[in-house]
């Protein structure tokens, strides 16, 4: 199996070959995460340095400071083999970009590249390239866009929420009413780099709908509304890596129960859905390290 991808970006080959050199480093300017997850090693970029990204592992075997990285694929990562960047000048003022993989698909993974490890593999390595171009020249000429195929991998292997107690860093939720008929909590896993404000974070979950901002304080705001039968506070509390989306609920009369009742079993499945959507949505878009310009649906 061989896959190489190339890219021309108009700026010397000293100007990308220093990105290459960023690689897993502070700053990283080439590596496309949090889109993806990141590239971490366990030490500065050089031979020895072992690591990868995602359950993908892999350790550094070659680097020409400026010019190459070879890394060799562990063993048990599906793939014997080794993949390299490399950059190589095409002029004063040029230079091509190459990613080159190779080696022998290994078990599951024989089926699994075709389908679909492929596909992602692409993706990732062309949105590489839009970042290198992006920093080395300020702009991409041709970006790259992901077919719906890749769209369609990525959100089944994106995060799940889960259940889980209510964190006790969601102060403002444990203080929002003086008495609780109904709670819950659910949770997700942020990748590295993805936002931290936890009101954005409400409004990408919640479409962009307006909701009234009770309170806000450090990584947690508190949104919510009183209802004819009921009052309801939603916390989102962005700590740890995580994203948490907290509900609790004070019915006002003898209706709010058998009102809620009704919704409850919508509600625990539709929290599930906002949340993965909105990280998965937030975790997609270009350039991500906020959620200016992520199309939450609004009109």
């Amino acid at each position: 199996m061989r896959n190489t991808h190339s890219r021309e970006i108009d700026a010397p080959a000293a100007v990308v070959g220093a990105l290459i050199d960023g690689l897993s480093g502070p700053g990283d300017r080439l590596w496309p995460s949090p889109a993806w997850w990141p590239l971490r090693l366990d030490r500065p970029l050089g031979v020895g340095a072992d690591g990868g990204h995602a359950s993908i592992r892999y350790h550094v075997t070659a680097y020409e400071p400026g010019r190459s990285v070879r890394f060799a694929f562990a063993p048990g990562s599906g793939l014997a083999g080794s993949h390299e960047l490399s950059v190589a000048p095409a002029g004063p003022d040029a230079c091509v970009l190459t990613h080159d993989m190779g080696g022998s698909l290994e078990g599951s993974d024989m089926v699994m590249w075709p389908l679909m490890i492929r596909w992602l593999h692409d993706a990732l390595i062309e949105d590489l390239l839009d970042n290198a171009e992006r920093a080395a020249t300020g702009t991409v000429r041709k970006p790259c866009r992901r077919s719906a195929w890749v769209d369609l991998w990525r959100g089944l292997l994106s995060e799940r929420p889960h259940a889980t107690a209510m964190p006790p860093g969601a102060a403002l939720a444990h203080g929002a009413l003086d008495r609780v008929d109904y709670g819950d909590a659910y949770a997700i896993r942020l990748r590295p780099g993805l936002p931290t404000d936890p009101y954005e974070w409400a409004r990408a979950i919640f479409f962009h709908r307006p909701f009234p901002l009770y309170e806000r304080s450090g990584g947690e705001a508190l949104i919510g509304d009183d209802l004819r039968d009921m009052d309801f506070r939603v916390s989102v509390l962005v700590e740890e890596g995580r994203l948490t989306m907290s509900t609790v609920v004070r019915f006002r009369n003898g209706m709010g129960p058998k009102r809620f009742a009704v919704v409850k079993p919508f509600h625990r499945i539709f929290v599930r859905f906002m949340l993965r959507r909105a990280v998965h949505r937030v975790g997609s878009a270009p350039g991500t390290g906020s959620l200016a310009g992520v199309d939450t649906g609004e009109a």
